[in-house]
């Protein structure tokens, strides 16, 4: 795989990609001060040398190279791409700068039942789930929970300092000290630090 960095992106084009990710996770486009505020700078990880038009295409896939097909024989596979351990590697470097590390992950597929049956800790805010972890968030593990949250058209975690509720989903991106979004079919993401108000 070409080097992967991080790529400065437009920021009114890619904060319109993060909104709907954020409306897919719950949050509503006339919230409360949800519209006050945007990033200061949002990244794409992406290999180096990656056109920064091509970068602005964030719902497709193909800018990591493919890996080698996997064949046992009768079936031949198509492993895809991921940048999954740099994102988690980011992650873990803004977890270490909050006092009380907080890692949430907005779950858009299993019920609050199959949470359970999993045994996997979750919160309900504005009737959208959300994963929470608050321990053992070293690299490995924030990879192995990025990976299990990761689909190909979806993916939203925060890093919070602290473990409160928030009273809405707007409330909890304001209050993130770092946003991490799905991109590229899944192959990448878009990261920003936390929002600034205007």
């Amino acid at each position: 795989m070409d080097k992967i960095v991080s790529k400065s992106l437009l920021v009114d084009v890619a904060f319109k990609h993060a909104q709907e990710v954020f409306r897919v996770a719950g949050a509503c486009d006339n919230c409360a001060g949800y519209n006050n505020w945007v990033p200061e700078s949002i990244f794409a990880l992406a290999p180096e040398g990656t056109d920064s038009v091509r970068l602005l295409d964030f719902l497709h896939g193909g800018i990591l190279e493919p890996l080698p097909k996997i064949s046992d024989g009768l079936t031949a596979v198509q492993r895809v791409p991921s940048t999954v351990v740099i994102a988690a590697e980011i992650v873990c470097q803004h977890l270490a700068l909050c006092e009380h590390p907080t890692l949430w992950l907005h779950e858009a597929l299993l019920t609050k039942e199959e949470l359970k049956a999993k045994n996997l800790p979750n919160v309900t805010i504005d009737g959208t789930i959300y994963l929470v972890f608050s321990d053992g968030l070293d690299v490995s593990r924030v990879t192995e929970l990025i990976q299990y949250s990761l689909l190909s058209w979806h993916f939203l975690g925060f890093v919070l300092d602290g473990t409160n509720n928030s009273g809405s989903v707007a409330e909890l991106i304001s209050a993130a000290k770092f946003v991490l979004i799905g991109a590229y079919d899944g192959e990448s993401f878009l990261y920003l630090n936390g929002p600034r108000s205007d």
